[in-house]
This record gives structure tokens, sequence and C-alpha cells, in this order.
């Protein structure tokens, strides 16, 4: 299948909602979580009210104008950080592709891809919530990240060059 990568464009934001709840990870032999835990401020500040400054998003298309993933982040406040919180200055992302397409290097490309906005954006490093479970925390150790914390939700993080 082929893809391409593009921003997310506006009409396209209540997208975020669906894929912050595919990012969710659920460890094996765990029930899946209900819909409604996107309706979480917990989880819901990763989406709400997008369009702030440092919002970036971008997604991946197939060729039939489907999407088939998403990669988003946003600056998070001391006051109420993210599950990944560094600080006010760096992003946390989420990422998500539709479990039909897992697998097959869309992920990576999206990722790819955010960090070069983020660098041209003039972010110096990026951060995000990911338990050592989820097999996607392969992929960011590949691309360089590293654990700075690991009380509570593990969080990793990436200095850009």
């Amino acid at each position: 299948m082929a893809f391409f990568i593009r921003p997310l464009r506006s009409e396209e934001i209540g997208r975020l909602q669906n894929f912050q709840y595919l990012a969710l990870h659920v460890p094996d032999g765990h029930a899946p979580y209900e819909q409604s835990i996107v309706e979480t401020p917990a989880i819901r500040k990763y989406f709400a009210h997008w369009g702030r400054k440092g919002d970036i998003a971008l997604v991946a298309e197939s060729n039939n104008g489907e999407l088939v993933g998403a990669i988003w982040s946003r600056l998070h406040i001391t006051e109420y950080p993210g599950y990944g919180f560094i600080d006010e200055d760096t992003p946390e992302f989420s990422l998500a592709v539709l479990p039909e397409y897992r697998g097959r290097g869309i992920g990576t490309k999206l990722l790819q891809h955010y960090l070069e906005e983020v660098k041209q954006q003039g972010f110096r490093k990026v951060s995000l919530s990911v338990d050592a479970s989820n097999p996607a925390s392969k992929l960011y150790e590949r691309l360089g990240f590293k654990v700075v914390s690991k009380s509570g939700n593990p969080t990793m993080l990436l200095q850009l060059r």
C-alpha cells in the first residue's frame, strides 16, 4: 500500500480524538479501554482546542484518501503536564496507526517527517510517554530516544540535532 505524509487539515481535526484512542497502549491480556476514556481531562488535553501555539500534526494518507496514521504534539504547562512532560518548551507527541496498517513502516515514516518538522520549527527536543511493554518503544529506541524517567508513566526524550 502506498501512502504519503502531509499536515493535518483543519477539517480533519476531529480525527485526532480517534487517533488518540488508538495511541493508548493496552498491555497484552488486558481489556481495551472504553472509548469514553478520551473524554477524561488527562487524555483530552492532547487534542482538545487544537490549533494552539506549538501544536503540530501530520497524517499518513493512503492513495485512496484514507487517513491511516497520525502524529501530533503540543506544548504542556507545568501546572497541567502531560504524561511525558519534560518542560514547557518540549513538545510531547502521540503517534497512532490504524491497526490493520501497522507493521508497514507508516509509524516510522510519520515519526521521521515529524522530527524534521519540529526541528524546522526550532524545537531542540521532543518527548513522549511510552510503556516498555509497548512494541513501539523499540522504534523510539532505534531512532535515538532515551528513557529519562521511569516513575509513573515512563518518559522518553530525543535531543534534536
